[in-house]
């Protein structure tokens, strides 16, 4: 590694976390050279993971803020919302609140994330453009919001739990912003399962992170990115050890159904539902396809559906008395 190999990975830095010093990985350069050779584990195309605009971001979550309701189906529904206060807790780019806004008879939906992730007047931009008035964005820290006590009915966090640092911190706000009888809804994956070590923005093989630690991955990959034509991603976070997991990128915690679950139980919130979520049948793929068969056989094995699993499903309930 070389002063010049971090300083052209810091320009292409966007997320405000350290970069893994970049490091030559023999499995890794193989992988991704058979990955790259074959198609298969190519990595997933969305705005957010390669290079796109703010605009884009925003307009790709509003495209896809349905995707929330499909894959919570039996949890929660959008009626859930219907004439209540509601704070998407990590809302990314803001593009979902924008569109539940519009198609949802909520009173009000609040964003709210880090400084160097949302772009605030462009998500306002797009709000404008659809006639929406009914939502409002705002930057900070989901372990301490800057809202009154009891200021909403509804919380929820998509994807966004796997990576605060601390979630029992996270869960003591999120009742704390809650009226008397909320909901506090999340959805996130155990590190556990196969797709859970977010290296989808090079590689998206499930298990990868079973084959080769994340340390050498996270390192790898920067090598990688610096010294192949044609590699475009985002640099991977260091490896530190956090408190639910050792060696883990520091852009995530490492929350298993187990440690989250302690979480759980020992947050101020009744415990409506934990469990897991299956990944959806693909309509794409024909790989994918020809092998979701055999997934499904695996997946009526109950040892088996953390590994296999999409998400972690929490729905907790503020309590209606004091």
């Amino acid at each position: 590694m070389t002063e010049a190999d971090m300083t052209a990975l810091e320009a292409l830095r966007t997320r405000p976390f350290p970069i893994a010093p970049p490091r030559r990985s023999r499995r890794v350069n193989t992988i991704m050279w058979l990955s790259r050779r074959t198609g298969i584990g190519a990595p997933t195309d969305t705005p957010h993971l390669h290079g796109g605009t703010n605009r884009q971001k925003v307009e790709f979550e509003y495209a896809h803020a349905e995707d929330f309701w499909e894959l919570l189906s039996g949890f929660v529904s959008p009626t859930d919302l219907e004439g209540k206060d509601v704070i998407d807790i990590g809302c990314g780019w803001g593009g979902k609140a924008v569109r539940y806004a519009e198609t949802i008879a909520l009173r009000s939906i609040t964003g709210l994330d880090l400084p160097d992730m949302i772009d605030i007047p462009e998500v306002e931009s797009l709000a404008g453009e659809h006639g929406v008035q009914n939502v409002s964005f705002h930057t900070g820290v989901a372990e301490n919001m800057e809202f009154p006590d009891e200021s909403f009915d509804v919380a929820f966090m998509e994807d966004v739990l796997e990576h605060v640092r601390d979630p029992a911190a996270v869960l003591s706000e999120a009742h704390r912003v809650l009226r008397p009888g909320g909901l506090f809804v999340a959805r996130f994956p155990s590190i556990r399962g196969v797709f859970a070590h977010h290296l989808d923005r090079a590689i998206s093989l499930p298990g990868v992170h079973y084959l080769v630690p994340l340390s050498r991955w996270a390192e790898g990959l920067n090598y990688y990115l610096l010294h192949t034509d044609g590699a475009s991603f985002e640099p991977f976070s260091r490896v530190v050890d956090s408190e639910f997991r050792r060696a883990i990128t520091e852009n995530l915690n490492g929350l298993s159904f187990e440690s989250f679950g302690k979480v759980a139980h020992d947050s101020p919130f009744e415990v409506r539902s934990l469990s897991f979520v299956k990944h959806p049948a693909p309509k794409t793929s024909w790989r994918a396809k020809a092998a979701y068969p055999l997934y499904d056989g695996l997946w009526r094995f109950p040892k088996l559906r953390e590994t296999l699993s999409l998400s972690i499903v929490f729905v907790g309930r503020r309590p209606a008395t004091r």
